[in-house]
């Protein structure tokens, strides 16, 4: 079963990723989240065995509170060993330059992708 998580403090964009993802009959299910503290709770329930590991985990980069950086630092740091059960990409709209070479330098990260998601993307990406 592959599933998505999506975070994204962006309702819309949400949405749309959403029923792309489910109209590609490429996932089983999508479950996003709109805030950095929900993300964290989450996560902590994948980490106690309450939900599942996700396939796929999309991040933007720019979101209040934290960042997708600092969230994903702090998530690996309570809960070690997520990295290693899902690919973690960053999906955001941004053009600099720096947050591309940064989302390509982090480990755990598989790759930077820009907004929007298409459907060829989510077949090069799932396979």
């Amino acid at each position: 079963m592959k599933n998505v998580i999506l975070i994204d403090d962006d309702e819309i964009s949400n949405f749309v990723n959403t029923r792309l993802f489910l109209q590609s009959k490429l996932v089983d299910t999508v479950h996003s989240i709109q805030s950095s503290e929900e993300a964290i709770e989450y996560f902590g329930d994948i980490h106690s065995g309450k939900e599942p590991a996700p396939y796929l985990v999309l991040i933007d980069i720019r979101m209040p509170v934290l960042d997708g950086f600092d969230l994903m630092g702090e998530i690996f740091g309570r809960y070690p060993g997520l990295g290693e059960k899902s690919l973690f990409y960053f999906l955001s709209s941004s053009i600099d330059p720096k947050d591309v070479a940064r989302a390509n330098s982090e480990d755990f990260c598989k790759g930077f992708l820009r907004k929007p998601l298409s459907r060829s993307i989510l077949e090069e990406i799932l396979g």
